[in-house]
């Protein structure tokens, strides 16, 4: 199994970060290493979706835990 982790800092209200998580196609517009990011319905335990990086990789997912 692979497992993806990101931690960022910010002062940022939780709200509005997670408005832009949950807009999953616009993942690629803050993330330069995605070209495009398939899911279908609201980002939810469970969820799955298809992700194509630059370097060509095209990868199925499921989201398994929030924190």
């Amino acid at each position: 199994m692979w497992h993806v982790e990101h931690k960022l800092e910010t002062t940022a209200n939780p709200a509005s970060v997670w408005r832009r998580w949950a807009e999953v196609q616009g993942w690629p517009d803050w993330d330069n290493s995605l070209v495009w990011v398939s899911f279908r319905g609201l980002l939810m335990l469970g969820g799955k979706g298809k992700i194509k990086f630059r370097s060509g990789e095209i990868l199925n997912f499921r989201v398994t835990e929030f924190t």
